[in-house]
């Protein structure tokens, strides 16, 4: 009984033990799965966007409450769009392309992010049948191989102690899934992949309001200072400035990306003031070239995801099953023997 006691109360240390330290780990993980939340977010702020483009190309002035619907869109499209929208009012610009433009980013946003949450659902599925397979295989062991009943405290312990080994499989599979979901950009800069279509959007509403390209870019370099300093970093301040610090990713990342969308920007804002002609459909162009490319990174992330969570689960689910495997069999023939 001490014996049995012992065991019981070491398994359970080892478990406790284990699940705290894996939490705070696994918290960060599937906070990835809210994305269908943000999607649906972003397609109910895109809604209001048309909304209030159908009522303008009707020839009404929406209301005021109406405009300030803009302040509840999810960050940071919340602040941007309404700044930008009233910067426009303010000047007397057309608000409208303006509005058109944004709503289809939305959307584009949007689609991704569903794309996205899409394609790791089998990696959620590989996940759960690493954490599970384990436990099941070692019961139906206990139940049906002779021999086990007799020390079956042990086996049980044995299980547990495999159960916890292979559930770093599902970690493993989940942290492959949000890093493919950002494209493989780390932690740290995941928040890219939001920033640069909102810092591009806002530059692009100082412009359309009549703001210089060069002033447009410093403004919201500014603003993208206090939301993402490290893409302000990598940026710059200044449209003639040359030292951007490049990523040193072998150009094949989403980071290269984001690089290189802003010195084309800045490249085209030089010609601009130059040749002294507009640069905002080009920028536009840009912007959405962009979004498409990132697009495209993620989805090739995405496509070879299944094949990726195959290691974690021979390195941490196949070992614990071979082992339950080896002692029922091994307490089935001594007990035949006996």
């Amino acid at each position: 009984m001490i014996s049995n006691g012992w065991q019981w109360g070491l398994g359970l240390w080892v478990i406790q033990r284990s699940l705290s330290d894996l939490t705070p780990f696994l918290e960060r993980i599937f906070n990835g799965w809210k994305w269908g939340e943000q999607a649906r977010e972003l397609r109910s702020a895109a809604s209001v966007l048309k909304t209030l483009s159908e009522t303008l190309e009707g020839g009404i002035a929406p209301e005021p409450e109406d405009w300030d619907r803009i302040r509840t869109f999810p960050a940071p499209w919340g602040v941007l769009i309404a700044s930008g929208v009233r910067d426009l009012r303010d000047s007397g610009s057309a608000v409208l392309p303006t509005l058109k433009r944004m709503e289809e980013t939305l959307l584009v946003q949007a689609e991704g992010m569903m794309e996205a949450r899409a394609r790791t659902t089998q990696a959620f599925g590989q996940a759960l049948t690493g954490m599970g397979l384990v436990p099941l295989f070692g019961l139906t062991l206990h139940e049906m191989m002779p021999g086990i009943s007799t020390n079956g405290s042990g086996f049980l312990l044995l299980i547990a102690g495999g159960s916890v080994y292979a559930s770093f499989s599902a970690v493993w599979i989940l942290n492959l899934a949000e890093e493919a979901r950002y494209g493989g950009l780390p932690v740290a800069q995941r928040q890219w992949l939001l920033s640069v279509p909102a810092a591009l959007e806002r530059m692009l509403s100082l412009i359309a309001g009549g703001l210089p390209p060069d002033l447009a870019w410093r403004k919201q370099h500014e603003e993208l200072s206090f939301r993402d300093p490290s893409l302000a970093a990598l940026w710059g301040s200044e449209v003639w400035q040359s030292g951007m610090r490049d990523p040193g990713t072998g150009g094949e990342s989403v980071a290269d990306l984001v690089f290189g969308v802003g010195k084309e920007v800045k490249k085209t804002i030089q010609l601009a003031l130059l040749e002294g002609r507009s640069c905002l459909d080009r920028i536009e162009s840009i912007s959405r070239s962009h979004q498409h490319d990132v697009r495209l990174k993620i989805r090739e992330r995405l496509e070879v995801l299944p094949n990726r969570c195959l290691p974690p689960l021979f390195l941490f689910v196949l070992p614990p099953v071979f082992v339950l495997l080896a002692v029922a069999l091994l307490h089935a023939i001594r007990e035949i023997e006996s």
